[in-house]
């Protein structure tokens, strides 16, 4: 019932063996249920509950003295908390259940889990050590014959060099994984990886060789019924045909995307594809296609906040406001403003562009002159400490700004001025 995806019947024969081995006082065979439980909680987003399985079936192994199964609840463990943003607690998992498979001279459980190790330390933005993991979990896959594993390593060391800027490496690994995967008859890893090279192809201006990857992994994902997969490359194809100038095209594939992500309730796709379609919208420049666009950068906003992305939330908040002011919505744009401000704590630069945007709103209305100078001179000071190039005039006056020793002061007031504007409720979102 588990592998199928039928998690109730799974749960209801899990805790009937579970029950029976307890009464038996059989160890064991509680252990490896617990652990069972723990992987069926797990793939059901319920960490909590996964974790008290996983602990119960920890504490049982290893009064067993069963390193293996200690080693494989130690692995499980790490996944957990990866999943749950929780490196620290992963790594130490991570590091257990690695130990514990080098006693055991298990080299398949030490790939996996150097392979994991490898994805953990992706994310936390440590390159040096993600590349170590991945190198080594690919020797042992090599040295194992494990052709789908050294392909998923080629994959995540592809992302990995990617990731950081040096592309013809990644492009090395990518291909050597495509065509791992083709060899093995892959589909599913053949698409991703095909998703991988378009982007890597993509962002270096490669649009004729990205498009034929993006349809590769389009026709394999639709080929498998990969929902997921098809709204990341329907989504991947409206970016490079908006860029490409072929607007009907980039809807088309944006509204594709768009269905399948609210279909599989994926708020963090829905997001970015909202904001995207916001700005092919925008570009039009007619009265209706900019409140058009207004909408779907707030409906961008909501589906941001939605998926815990503050950050993403900001963004299609500043947009949105930017929009609303244009069309001449001027309160409900500026309160908008406010709201990216608030959302994009952390990002210096796009609460210097809130800053410059509502000042500027401000200055060209009737709000205080004062407040208007106050906010815009607080934007320039933060986007120059971001490193974005200033025009001549705006650098000349954060020079002055600075010379004069008024830096800090403007920084705190403009603070001031716009928590104070959240408190009496003119912040949206």
């Amino acid at each position: 019932e588990h592998s199928v995806g039928n998690p109730a019947e799974a749960r209801t024969h899990y805790d009937a063996a579970l029950d029976a081995y307890r009464t038996l006082g059989d160890r064991r065979g509680e252990a490896n249920t617990r652990h069972a439980l723990g992987e069926l909680e797990r793939g059901g987003d319920n960490p909590a509950e996964a974790r008290t399985h996983y602990d119960a079936a920890l504490d049982a192994y290893g009064t067993l003295g069963d390193r293996r199964g200690e080693a494989n609840t130690r692995h499980a463990l790490g996944e957990l908390e990866r999943g749950g943003d929780n490196p620290a607690e992963a790594r130490t998992h991570y590091d257990a259940a690695l130990d514990a498979y080098r006693t055991l001279g298990d080299r398949l459980g030490e790939a996996q889990t150097r392979q994991s190790l490898g994805e953990l330390e992706r994310g936390g933005d440590n390159p040096a050590e993600a590349r170590t993991h991945y190198d080594a979990a690919l020797d042992s896959y090599r040295t194992l014959g494990d052709r789908l594993g050294a392909a998923n390593t080629r994959r995540s060391l592809g992302e990995l060099e990617r990731l950081s800027g040096n592309l013809a490496e990644a492009r090395s690994h990518y291909d050597a994984a495509v065509d791992a995967y083709m060899t093995i008859g892959s589909r599913l890893g053949e698409a991703n990886t095909r998703l991988n090279l378009g982007q890597l192809e993509f962002s270096v201006g490669n649009q004729a060789e990205a498009r034929t990857q993006y349809d590769a992994a389009l026709d394999a994902y639709r080929t498998l019924g990969d929902r997921h997969g098809e709204a990341n490359t329907r989504l991947a194809l409206g970016e490079l045909e908006r860029v490409n100038g072929n607007p009907a095209a980039a809807r088309t594939n944006y509204d594709a995307a768009l269905d399948a992500y609210r279909t599989l309730g994926e708020p963090l796709g829905e997001a970015q594809t909202l904001l995207s379609r916001a700005q092919l919208r925008a570009s039009a420049g007619s009265d209706q296609a900019i409140a058009e666009a207004g909408d779907d950068a707030e409906n961008a906003a909501a589906a941001a906040l939605a998926a815990s992305q503050p950050t993403l939330a900001a963004r299609a908040l500043l947009l949105a406001g930017s929009l609303r002011v244009r069309g001449g919505d001027v309160k409900r744009g500026e309160s908008l403003l406010v709201g990216a401000w608030a959302h994009a704590e952390g990002s210096d630069e796009l609460r210097a562009k809130a800053l410059l945007t509502l000042g500027q709103s401000l200055a060209s209305g009737e709000g205080s002159q004062g407040a208007a100078q106050l906010l815009v001179s607080a934007g320039l000071l933060l986007l120059d400490s971001s490193g974005v190039e200033l025009t001549d005039e705006a650098q000349a006056a954060v020079n002055k700004l600075r010379s004069d020793g008024h830096e800090q002061q403007v920084l705190r007031d403009a603070e001031a001025l716009m928590r104070s504007a959240i408190q009496t409720g003119g912040g949206e979102g």
